[in-house]
């Protein structure tokens, strides 16, 4: 799905939401590794980042999501 069901109201003044709002979140990461093509000598071609596993919906938690609506 990648939503969350929720009855909450939208905030229509920034943040836009409240800090209880469930969002959709990874549960289950596993780490990989991409290699960058055409990057300079000497910088690194490596590009680490998380690939979701697993998702549910919780609470937005600001230490691993982005919680701002723009």
């Amino acid at each position: 799905w990648g939503r969350c069901h929720t009855w909450e109201r939208p905030i229509l003044e920034p943040p836009f939401i409240h800090r209880h709002h469930r969002v959709c979140t990874y549960s289950r990461i596993r780490h990989m590794t991409a290699r960058l093509p055409g990057c300079q000598p000497n910088v690194s071609a490596l590009y680490h980042y998380p690939m979701a596993l697993h998702c549910h919906c919780s609470i937005c938690s600001t230490q691993d999501t982005e919680c701002e609506t723009f």
